[in-house]
């Protein structure tokens, strides 16, 4: 035999058996799965099926015909054909709810900037992203605002902190904005 003969024996057998193990371990992970028909696994729950015995003769006590040979019908022992058990799926009770009204925003609109320390937090595409970073900043008392941008890639919101009379309280409260996970730009403005 040609060592490329050998070689293309060996390939072929090494993805034949490759391919049974795949096979395998995809039986034995989906056997776990709640929509694998319990029917086609072989090992778990399984319940014996009980012989029908309304086709057996009831017992009756010895009497002295028990000596003759009784003739008794035959018991059929097939089981039904199993359907796919259904999944267990919880109906959902409700809708998740729907977000609460976003409060609005103070100015919305050009904000005449004072002389002073500004610090840019963000300038938001989706309108509630920019309200909830509004909010997070109200709620650190923080003197923020936002304003709505026309542009050419549609309505933008900027939210910004300010003004502050030093730079050392506009970083300061730059920190404090960084520490509740929002973007903080000093910038003066004059």
């Amino acid at each position: 035999m040609s060592t490329l003969s050998i070689t293309s024996y060996r390939t072929s057998t090494f993805r034949k058996l490759h391919l049974a193990g795949a096979s395998a371990a995809c039986v034995v992970l989906l056997s776990g799965c709640a929509i694998w028909p319990k029917a086609l696994t072989f090992w778990g729950d399984t319940e014996p099926v009980a012989a029908d015995t309304s086709t057996q003769p009831a017992a009756s006590a010895p009497s002295a015909a028990a000596s003759a040979p009784v003739e008794t019908a035959p018991v059929v022992t097939s089981s039904p054909v199993m359907e796919p058990a259904k999944a267990d799926v919880a109906p959902m009770a409700s809708l998740p709810p729907e977000p609460a009204p976003v409060a609005p925003v103070k100015p919305a609109g050009p904000v005449k900037m004072e002389r002073g320390y500004y610090i840019n937090v963000g300038l938001f595409a989706v309108p509630s992203n920019g309200s909830n970073a509004f909010q997070k900043l109200e709620k650190a008392g923080l003197p923020a605002y936002t304003e709505l941008l026309e542009t050419n890639v549609g309505k933008l919101t900027r939210v910004r902190v300010g003004a502050f009379p030093t730079k050392a309280k506009a970083d300061a409260a730059a920190k404090k904005i960084r520490s509740l996970q929002l973007e903080a730009i000093v910038f003066r403005h004059k």
